[in-house]
C-alpha cells in the first residue's frame, strides 16, 4: 500500500509541475521575431501541457478521494 500511495503522490506532484511549466507566456520581443507558426506550434504544446498537467492532477485525486471515503 505505501509504494501505491509513493506512486499516487508522484503522479500529483509531477502532474503539478507539467501544469505551472504550462502558464508560461511568450514575451511581446519573442512574438515579434518568430514566424507564426512556431508562435502556433508552441502555444498547442502549452495548452497540450495544460490538459496533461490537469488530467494527472484529477487521475492522482481518485485514489486519495476513494481512500477518504473508504477509510474515514
Amino acid at each position: 500500500m505505501m509504494y501505491f500511495a509513493t506512486l499516487v503522490m508522484i503522479f500529483f506532484v509531477y502532474g503539478i509541475i507539467i501544469w505551472v511549466s504550462s502558464q508560461a507566456e511568450l514575451t511581446p520581443e519573442v512574438r515579434k521575431n518568430m514566424a507564426p507558426e512556431d508562435i502556433e506550434t508552441i502555444h498547442q504544446e502549452l495548452q497540450w501541457r495544460r490538459h496533461v498537467g490537469l488530467l494527472m492532477i484529477l487521475i492522482s485525486m481518485f485514489p486519495i478521494m476513494t481512500y477518504l471515503w473508504v477509510y474515514l
